[in-house]
């Protein structure tokens, strides 16, 4: 939502900008330890915000993504390469994209060679120490944890005790994906003489209070100074109203 201020008030609708694109794991190149495992691996995950999964990689020929560790939510075929002398494929294949909601459970595997019955990744561990080179999961992503997956769909840990396997990462599936961009929360706008104050929610972190004096594209939006302050659970901004017509909106 988006306010201008001048001799009229008016409403128009905020677009939502581009949407960068995330790697759900990143480790060091180059390292790790080679391993095989009598079936697949992969590894469990909760999303901090919705998520829309737009590729995969892969040390197996295909990827599931499941809902806790029970249910099977969709398996892409991956078409390889599977892995290469310097580690994990760091290529990605573009897939129909896949919803990941916010709070829940999800896990993701790579099966193991139907004519093999084993998997092959790499292993690495959480920070830094040991032989293993570390990884890191991307911030949207929580409650990490990695696993063998039998092909009756049977998780259990990768590590003893079973606690260490949030530590260490059987690399076979990784993806990218986008933000899915949360709904705005309600932008309030009160006149008092010559000034204008905004409120929205202080709980909606991930969005700015930005203005323009130009709706016309390609309008430039500029974050609104001062900064907020909450009052009664309230981002607040007192700006003046002079010179020129400007138009308030939120942006994530």
């Amino acid at each position: 939502m988006t306010f201008a201020t001048g001799m009229a008030l008016c409403v128009f609708p905020r677009h939502a900008a581009a949407q960068d694109t995330f790697q759900a794991l990143s480790f060091s190149p180059g390292g790790g330890l080679f391993g095989y495992a009598e079936s697949g691996v992969g590894w469990s995950f909760v999303p901090t915000s919705d998520l829309l999964v737009t590729a995969i990689s892969a040390s197996g020929p295909e990827v599931s993504f499941w809902q806790g560790t029970n249910q099977v939510i969709t398996t892409y075929a991956y078409a390889g390469p599977y892995m290469n002398g310097l580690g994990p494929p760091t290529n990605f294949q573009a897939v129909l994209s896949l919803l990941l909601s916010a709070g829940k459970l999800y896990s993701v595997s790579t099966a193991e060679y139907p004519d093999y019955g084993f998997s092959t990744f790499w292993a690495f561990i959480n920070g830094s120490g040991g032989e293993m080179p570390p990884f890191t999961n991307s911030p949207y992503l929580s409650h990490f944890a990695s696993y063998y997956v039998s092909s009756s769909g049977q998780w259990t840990s990768s590590v003893g005790p079973p606690a260490s396997n949030e530590d260490f990462l059987f690399m076979g599936p990784n993806f990218q994906f986008q933000v899915v961009p949360a709904s705005p929360p309600p932008l309030t706008l009160t006149r008092s003489g010559a000034n204008i104050t905004l409120t929205w929610p202080s709980n909606a972190v991930i969005f700015t209070l930005q203005s323009t004096t130009n709706l016309v594209p390609p309008a430039v939006w500029d974050a609104v100074s001062p900064p907020p302050v909450v009052v009664n659970g309230q981002n607040t901004v007192t700006n003046t109203i002079s010179g020129t017509r400007r138009f308030y909106g939120l942006s994530q």
